[in-house]
């Protein structure tokens, strides 16, 4: 049989299915549609973590599934000894290939989905594989190895799991926005930001240092506050938006970013990785001990370190990133007006800050084309973050809210 590097899965099949029992026809046939089914739901799939994730396993289920057709027609034409041969040497190729999915998605936003199939799926299909690449694999009653069987297994519970995985996530996502909703509507009605149906005020302390019991009024005509169906961490958020932001402006050029919070560079890092049509500018004064860290890092970290960190990932990237350790205000009176495509504000969270963002970046917005503002921590945690969002868009501009607290709109300054 030809290597699948080089033919279609159906192609492969098809050669296998030339001498196949009426079982083992139904069951190549019955793979082959739950792998195109998977294939479909990862397709369908907006948050890009999970979209990764789910090609992830859908690229191994895939490629057990041709080392087993492959397996299958080796049996079906040669001789008992050889085909027992086939099976340790298939059950070492997919081990290989196992372990391989592992590091790909090892340290990246997809590690978690990945990695919670592969552990839950270790004793069904990979303890077989184990066994029968060690020579003690015994075959079924058609006199197939186990690996044979390991492949199919594969295939069917790479289906369930992202199946379920996305329902699961869908279910979050409507528990999330009947959550943020009730929270904000009780806000807009008392005229302040208050601590209802994400909990009181103290819950946020799990979290690290917050400003929940500040008194944050919401006494202006409210903005027009929208629920995007997606979910995903702000990174995944910032990058499907980037995208859709450089699509309204033809798809062509570069578009000049500013992440105001830069910490250690994770989000930074990522989104270089995620949209080649950016340069960024990271701007963090890595003082450290102002509160300004995420968690309690502002106490338990040394600044230098993030720093440090920051740095190293944005080397990698050449010209396209620029880190300035230096205050909002300092990194904004060395842009021009008019010279910046996106922001993304994510620093002091303090009420004074956020404003102090909003008009210290609005200006330096592009003019005459559309822009995006974003910003994280949109949330009863930070209810100067919300405070100040409402007084930017006051009167029913548009803010869109989604999971990880972000929010964000597009605008055009002429």
């Amino acid at each position: 049989m030809k290597s699948f590097a080089r033919v279609p899965v159906r192609s492969c099949a098809e050669e296998a299915l030339g001498a196949a029992t009426e079982e083992q026809a139904r069951a190549v046939r019955k793979a082959l549609g739950t792998l195109e089914e998977t294939r479909e739901h990862c397709g369908n799939t907006p948050e890009r973590s999970t979209f990764w994730g789910c090609k992830v396993l859908s690229d191994l289920a895939y490629d057990l599934f041709s080392r087993g057709l492959m397996l299958l027609h080796t049996c079906q034409v040669s001789p008992a000894g050889q085909c027992e041969e086939e099976g340790r040497s298939t059950a070492a190729i997919e081990l290989a290939s196992y372990e391989s999915t592992i590091e790909r998605s090892r340290n990246t936003p997809a590690e978690s989905m990945v990695t919670s199939w592969l552990a839950a799926s270790q004793g069904d299909v990979f303890a077989a594989l184990i066994q029968e690449a060690k020579g003690g694999g015994d075959a079924a009653g058609d006199g197939l190895p186990p690996a044979w069987r390991a492949s199919l297994r594969a295939v069917h519970k790479v289906h369930h799991w992202v199946s379920g995985y996305l329902d699961a996530l869908s279910a979050v996502a409507d528990i999330w926005r009947e959550t943020q909703w009730h929270w904000l509507m009780d806000s807009l009605l008392a005229g302040r930001v208050v601590q209802t149906a994400w909990g009181p005020a103290d819950e946020w302390l799990r979290f690290g240092v917050h400003d929940a019991h500040a008194d944050a009024p919401l006494t202006r005509s409210p903005p027009k506050y929208l629920f995007s169906d997606h979910m995903g961490m702000r990174w995944e958020i910032l990058i499907r938006e980037l995208h859709a932001l450089h699509e309204r402006r033809g798809g062509a050029g570069q578009l000049q970013v500013v992440e105001i919070g830069v910490f250690a560079g994770i989000v930074s890092d990522l989104l270089l990785k995620g949209c080649d049509f950016i340069r960024l500018i990271g701007i963090d004064p890595y003082i450290g001990g102002d509160d300004t860290f995420p968690g309690n890092y502002s106490h338990t970290l040394d600044s230098n370190v993030a720093l440090y960190k920051a740095a190293s990932l944005y080397e990698p990237h050449g010209e396209r990133a620029q880190l300035w350790p230096v205050t909002s205000e300092a990194a904004a009176a060395q842009l021009p007006d008019g010279s910046v495509d996106a922001v993304f504000i994510d620093g002091c969270h303090f009420y004074d800050c956020v404003k102090q963002d909003f008009e210290l970046w609005m200006p330096k917005m592009r003019r005459g084309a559309d822009v995006l503002v974003a910003g994280h921590d949109f949330s009863p945690q930070w209810p100067g973050v919300v405070q100040a969002v409402h007084e930017q868009r006051t009167g029913g501009g548009e803010v869109w809210l989604a999971t990880d607290w972000m929010f964000w709109w597009f605008d055009r300054f002429e």
